[in-house]
């Protein structure tokens, strides 16, 4: 259970970063 979670809030981070990266290439 605990290790979902923890795999659910990598994975917020990582799409996040991707997301940002996007968005500064765009510019």
């Amino acid at each position: 259970e605990q290790m979902v979670s923890v795999m659910r809030k990598l994975y917020g981070e990582l799409s996040k970063r991707i997301a940002e990266t996007i968005i500064a290439q765009e510019k």
